[in-house]
Formats: structure tokens, C-alpha cells, sequence
């Protein structure tokens, strides 16, 4: 084994990718010079490093190891084989379920149409076409989550056209009031049944680039963001979750988004919190803890560890107006992230645009974590200490929209946003 070569090799993946070593750094957890000994020939990644440092080229284990891609009959590693079957059977299955309540949808608004039966048919057979394999346990269970929706109103469905209601109505048909009641409920049923399969169809909110750049640049739309970010610096208290939608996932595309340059700014931030003390500060203490806070906001306006500990450091000083505009901020900051997905897949990972959002966002739920891994290009891991009751071991995160830009200079992720022991700020005043 050649360590001169495979330095070498290394060195040329960081370049083809315009990245840096200290990019590279804090991708994968270690210090920029772990990376340049690596590139230096003087040692080799370690066997925990290595699939991660791989994912992040494109290449396999063995092609670093041996310090040249080398030829092989499969284009993509079996991990990359997977991840493509993955997606595919999410894709076939969204794809399967969306047509098949529409389908459902179609019969409901048409009850009276001779061909609408043709609908309440087509609707369980897209679901079987779509339903493809379950690759793991979770997947089965989200699925059948989701078809007990579809299962009640095809129930509903095949009792009406078994001439049920017809039966029941013979029954009582002595009694006018109650036929008129079955049929009053079967109608109503039937006329509102397709405002329940509305939710069916609503998904997380993931974040869709071309619908964000869209609005967030036409002058004439709700979301256009020189407006929407003029009323966020005013705490408007009007703006909607929609709104903080466009709002944080719009910053992505505003030239100040530079996730991976030095903030000195909050590196101050953080030199005024280690003098803090949180059982009895210093009026001193909280107003540079307020002045370094507002200059951080400057490079991260959506930082919710920046928004916590000024909502606490206003309402130490019985500002109880500018600690509830902070914590509202946070509060939708945060929902906005946990609205992206569910964060319990690859497919449906959570949206950040900071790496430390990633981890503010779990120590808002208290959940206690360990060191995140790259799953693939876009996607990281961030386990848990102890997996909860529900079975869940982790949280997928997409990281992708911080290597949009491609910054000289790295920046150095920050792991928690806890201070002496001070946990997200709540207040019970209003």
C-alpha cells in the first residue's frame, strides 16, 4: 500500500470538487490536519473516517486505499445500488398512492356517473402497482399509516355497492324518520368524503427550489423576500409558517448566505456567554451578551441558539416584549425545519442551512445525540445516545444547500448551543 499514493489521489478528489481541506474538515469531524497528513502521505484515513471520506468523492473504499479509481464491472458501489433502489421504491410508492386517491377522489365527486365505478376500481390497483417492496420495517409501517384512510372509505365503498344502505332502509321502512336519517348519512358521506382525502394528499412541507426562487424574487408576490425579511427584522407577529418557509429556505439564494465562512462575530458571541452567569448575570454581562447576539444575527439570522439566549438575556432585563419577539422567532424557525420532512429516512431528511441548525433543532426536542455521520452527498446521520420507545435510532439531516457556495475559507460547526448549563430559553410570560 502506497500512503504517498493515496495522498496524492485524495488531494486530486478535494480538488475536482473545489472544496478545502478544512471543508473537508468539518464535513467529516476531524481537524484540517488530520485531512493534509492524509494528503501528505504521512497516514492513512482510519477505518471509521473512510466510508464517509469515500461518499464525500464519489469513489469506493478500495479506490482510496489502492490511490486510483480503478476499473469494475458495476458503475455504482453497492451502498450507491441501495440508496438508487431506495428512492426508486419511495418514488413508485408516492407516485402509486397519489393516483390511487385521486382516483378515490374522482368516484366520490362523481357519485351519480356510470363510469365512475371504473375510478373506485383503478384506485386499489395503483396503490398494488405502486406498493413495490418494503426494504425495512419502518417503511411497512408509515405505509400502512397511510392506507387506513384509503381502506375506510373503500369499506365504505363496497358496503354501498353491495346494496347495504338498500337493506337497512327495507328494514326499518316502517319507520320513515330513521330511512330518511340512513339516507341523509349516506349522502352526506358521500359528499363530504372527498374533503377527507384532501389531507392524503398534503405532504411535508419539503422545500421546492423552483417554486422558492419563483416567489421569493417577483416583486409582486406575498413572499418576495426583501419584504418578508424587512417584516421578520420587525418581529412581525403576522408572518405565517408559510411565510417562514420562504423565508429560511429563501436565505439560500441572498448574498449573505455564506454557511461555511469564520463568523468572528459569534465566535465574540461565544466568548461573552462563557462569562455569563446564568443564576445571577450581570446587567453588564446580558447587554454584550444582547450587542454580540445581534451582530451574530448579521451572518445567521435564523440561528436559534443566537435567538434563545437573546430572548433570555432581554427577559433577564425585563424586556419581556423583545424576549417574546426572540422566542416566537426561534419557535418558528425551528417548526419550519421540522415541517421539511420527518427526519426518520433518507428520503424525507429534515432541511437545514446551517449544520449547527441540525443540532439545535434535536436539543430543542432534548434529545440527547452523538457524532453525525455523512450518509451520502446531501444527507447526514446524527444518532441518538439511546434509541426512544417508538424504536428511533437517529435523524437524517439535508446539509445540501450549505455547498451551494464554495467559500475559500471554512467554517467551524458548532455541536450544541447550551451554555452553562442553560437549556432553550421558555418564558411564561406573554
Amino acid at each position: 500500500m502506497d500512503m504517498e499514493k493515496t495522498g496524492t489521489y485524495l488531494a486530486s478528489l478535494r480538488r475536482g470538487r473545489d472544496m478545502t481541506q478544512q471543508q473537508v474538515a468539518d464535513i467529516l469531524g476531524v481537524s484540517n490536519k488530520t485531512v493534509s497528513k492524509w494528503e501528505s502521505g504521512a497516514g492513512l484515513p482510519d477505518i471509521g473516517a473512510l466510508p464517509a471520506l469515500a461518499a464525500l468523492y464519489g469513489v469506493t473504499a478500495d479506490d482510496i486505499l489502492a490511490g486510483e479509481t480503478r476499473p469494475r464491472a458495476c458503475a455504482d458501489t453497492p451502498a450507491e445500488v441501495e440508496a438508487y433502489l431506495k428512492r426508486r421504491g419511495s418514488l413508485r410508492f408516492r407516485i402509486g398512492y397519489s393516483l390511487a386517491v385521486m382516483a378515490l377522489a374522482v368516484w366520490v365527486a362523481f357519485p351519480y356517473n356510470n363510469w365512475s365505478w371504473l375510478c373506485l376500481l383503478a384506485s386499489p390497483l395503483c396503490l398494488w402497482l405502486g406498493w413495490g417492496v418494503c426494504r425495512s420495517r419502518e417503511t411497512l409501517r408509515r405505509r400502512i399509516l397511510l392506507l387506513i384512510p384509503l381502506c375506510a372509505l373503500w369499506l365504505f365503498a363496497v358496503i354501498q355497492l353491495l346494496g347495504v344502505w338498500r337493506l337497512l332502509v327495507s328494514a326499518y321502512a316502517l319507520h320513515g324518520g330513521v330511512v330518511r336519517q340512513f339516507s341523509w348519512a349516506a349522502l352526506t358521506v358521500r359528499q363530504e368524503a372527498v374533503w377527507l382525502l384532501l389531507p392524503l394528499l398534503s405532504t411535508a412541507k419539503v422545500p421546492v427550489e423552483s417554486d422558492i426562487k419563483a416567489r421569493i424574487e417577483d416583486p409582486a408576490s406575498e413572499q418576495y423576500y426583501p419584504n418578508l425579511r424587512l417584516r421578520y427584522e420587525q418581529a412581525d407577529s403576522t408572518l405565517t409558517a408559510d411565510d417562514y418557509h420562504y423565508l429560511y429556505y429563501g436565505y439560500a439564494y441572498q448574498p449573505q448566505y455564506r454557511p461555511l465562512e469564520t463568523n468572528p462575530a459569534l465566535d465574540r458571541f461565544y466568548e461573552t456567554l462563557a462569562r455569563l452567569n446564568v443564576n445571577a448575570p450581570a446587567d453588564t454581562d446580558l447587554l454584550a451578551v444582547i450587542e454580540a447576539g445581534t451582530e451574530a444575527l448579521e451572518a445567521d439570522p435564523f440561528s436559534p441558539q443566537v435567538l434563545n439566549f437573546l430572548s433570555f438575556a432581554h427577559a433577564q432585563r425585563g424586556d419581556t416584549a423583545q424576549a417574546a419577539a426572540y422566542r416566537d422567532k426561534m419557535n418558528l424557525v425551528l417548526a419550519t425545519i421540522e415541517s421539511s420532512g420527518d427526519g426518520l429516512t433518507e428520503e424525507t431528511p429534515w432541511h437545514i442551512l446551517m449544520y449547527a441548525h441540525a443540532f439545535d433543532l434535536l436539543a430543542a426536542k432534548n434529545i440527547p445525540v452523538r457524532e453525525s455521520s455523512i450518509i451520502s452527498r446531501t444527507v447526514e446521520y446524527i444518532p441518538r445516545v439511546k434509541k426512544d420507545e417508538k424504536g428511533v435510532k437517529g435523524y437524517y439531516f439535508d446539509y445540501g444547500r450549505i455547498y451551494w457556495k464554495k467559500p475559500e475559507q471554512g467554517y467551524k460547526r458548532e455541536r450544541s448551543w447550551q451554555f452553562n448549563n442553560l437549556k432553550p430559553w421558555k418564558s411564561d410570560k406573554k
